[in-house]
C-alpha cells in the first residue's frame, strides 16, 4: 500500500508483510524497477540540467491507457510492476523534487 505524506518532504512505501509480498520483494525485476525511480529522481535533482531535464521529462510522460510494452521502463510501466497508484506516486515525487529544488535555492543563497 502507498501512501503519500504531503506534510513530510519524503515519499513513504508501507508494504503489508503478506504472502504475495514476501515472495516478491526480493525479485530482481522490483528492484530494478526501484533502482530506476531512485536514479531518475537523483538525476531530476541534481546539477547536471541535461540530466535533470531528461528526468523530468521521462516523470511527466503521459500515462498511457494500454499496457505498456515489457521492454518500456516507463513510469507507469514501473508502477503497475510495483503496485503503486500512478497519479499519487507522480504527484508525490513532483511535490518531493520541488521541495528539495527549494531548499538547494535556499542553501545557494545563504553561500553568497
Amino acid at each position: 500500500m502507498y501512501e503519500d505524506h504531503q506534510d513530510e518532504s519524503s515519499i513513504c512505501f508501507n508494504i503489508e508483510q503478506s504472502e504475495e509480498t514476501r515472495s516478491i520483494s526480493n525479485c530482481p525485476e522490483r528492484n530494478l524497477c526501484i533502482a530506476v525511480i531512485a536514479r531518475a529522481v537523483q538525476d531530476w535533482i541534481g546539477k547536471d540540467l541535461n540530466l535533470a531535464e531528461q528526468a523530468r521529462e521521462w516523470f511527466m510522460e503521459s500515462k498511457v491507457e494500454e499496457p505498456a510494452e515489457p521492454e518500456e521502463m516507463s513510469l507507469q510501466h514501473i508502477c503497475d510492476i510495483l503496485d503503486l497508484d500512478y497519479d499519487k506516486f507522480k504527484s508525490a515525487t513532483e511535490r518531493y523534487v520541488a521541495k528539495v529544488k527549494l531548499s538547494q535555492s535556499f542553501s545557494l543563497t545563504e553561500q553568497d
